[in-house]
């Protein structure tokens, strides 16, 4: 009964996330295709790559409640913020920054979504608005930051 009180409230008040239509782990050789993007700031500068395990994904996707609070500050779109997951795919890759793990969350609305989902980095995408955002989760801090989303034509 106290379960079911909790989970109650937390529908209630919004304190859940619906998790995201599919996510992949990229593997490292793609986290360069995220230095440059189109449309949007990409990847801050990182010194080396790591492959994130299920785990650290694990970890990172129980806090994407986190992620909705997070304001965009950067490019293209001040003030955007990422409602709804359940409409997006994600991509991850692992970034070594200051010798700090940190994992770049890659999004495209599922529509886009093509073959080469799973093992190549969208990140030709010029436009599009908030269906291309970005961002980066701190592993060790377990916070959301820089997230960006693409311009509009």
């Amino acid at each position: 009964m106290k379960q079911l009180a909790v989970i109650m409230l937390s529908l209630l008040t919004g304190c859940t996330t619906a998790p995201p239509r599919s996510s992949v782990v990229l593997p490292e050789t793609e986290a360069a295709r995220f230095r440059d993007l189109c449309s949007r700031p990409g990847v801050p500068a990182f010194q080396g790559t790591w492959t994130p395990t299920p785990a650290d994904i694990t970890a990172m996707e129980s806090r994407f409640r986190r992620l909705r609070r997070t304001k965009s500050r950067e490019c293209c779109v001040l003030g955007f913020s990422v409602d709804r997951l359940e409409k997006f795919d994600l991509q991850y890759v692992g970034v070594m920054i200051n010798s700090q793990k940190f994992i770049y969350i890659n999004a495209a609305c599922s529509a886009t979504r093509d073959a080469q989902w799973s093992t190549r980095a969208y990140s030709s995408v010029c436009d599009g608005g908030g269906c291309y955002w970005g961002a980066l989760y701190d592993v060790e801090k377990g916070q959301f930051s820089h997230i960006a989303s693409n311009g509009s034509a």
